[in-house]
């Protein structure tokens, strides 16, 4: 059922295959869990959801191969072994990659009942999701003309789950590729934009702190490298062990995060 639905929506704007195969692969809060990790009797703590939204990199994409190897389940397993210690609330964490889509066609989608963000916030409840991870911009780069395109259109999607009442979001920088170095006016936008999400993080921590929400900027954990393991023979997505060491990489950040809510 969960396919069909996914099927139907993303034919209203064409995608390739990759996208609809990951689309209908991704995990989602409402899959098989409600029965044992959503109770909220006096019984069990309480989780704190996390929920990891973006493209191909959330949705682990790692060409020539067809599977999947999506970062989010390394962040799950390393956040909890290193909160096992203390009497901390379980974390859940999900996820949702949209291979092929770029920042404007997410915000376009915000509200769509099955892929979008805002309705993916919104059906979340008892508890609600406290912690939103966005990876995004990396598909803007090939139609932007200037770094304000991509950055604008991914601060609005952080303070629309931040209004929405999400506690906390982490904005991870834009990776480099192997295009980005043959390419220096496209290497030199992603740390335009970085540099503003950066700042733009640090404004909301001075003007929304007091509420308690606000964004937190995470750098990508790793460069790219020729010949590294962790990339993809394509230059731009990672394999399974990049995807492994993305989830590792993002652990810290995450951490500081849920230790302060």
């Amino acid at each position: 059922m969960v396919q069909s639905m996914n099927l139907r929506t993303l034919q209203k704007r064409p995608k390739t295959i990759t996208t609809i195969a990951s689309s209908i692969c991704c995990c989602f809060f409402l899959m098989n869990h409600q029965a044992t990790a959503f109770s909220t009797t006096s019984s069990i703590t309480p989780p704190l959801r996390v929920f990891c939204y973006g493209d191909s990199l959330t949705a682990g994409t790692a060409p020539p191969l067809f599977e999947l190897y999506p970062y989010a389940p390394h962040l799950e397993r390393a956040v909890n072994a290193a909160r096992s210690s203390s009497s901390s609330s379980p974390v859940q964490i999900r996820w949702r990659g949209l291979p092929g889509w770029t920042s404007s066609n997410m915000k376009e989608d915000i509200d769509d009942s099955t892929i979008g963000l805002r309705s993916t916030i919104l059906k979340i409840s008892n508890p609600s999701i406290s912690l939103v991870v966005l990876l995004a911009g990396t598909n803007d780069l090939a139609y932007a003309s200037k770094a304000r395109d991509v950055t604008d259109v991914l601060i609005d999607m952080h303070n629309m789950c931040l209004e929405q009442g999400v506690k906390r979001t982490i904005a991870v920088g834009i990776p480099q590729s192997a295009w980005q170095n043959q390419n220096l006016e496209v290497k030199n936008m992603v740390k335009e934009v970085n540099a503003s999400l950066e700042s733009y993080c640090k404004e909301t921590q001075a003007t929304r702190g007091e509420k308690g929400n606000y964004a937190t900027f995470c750098p990508f954990p790793f460069e790219y490298a020729a010949n590294d393991v962790k990339w993809s023979s394509d230059g731009l997505h990672l394999t399974s062990e990049g995807y492994e060491a993305l989830g590792l990489g993002l652990v810290p950040t995450v951490l500081d995060v849920l230790d302060d809510l």
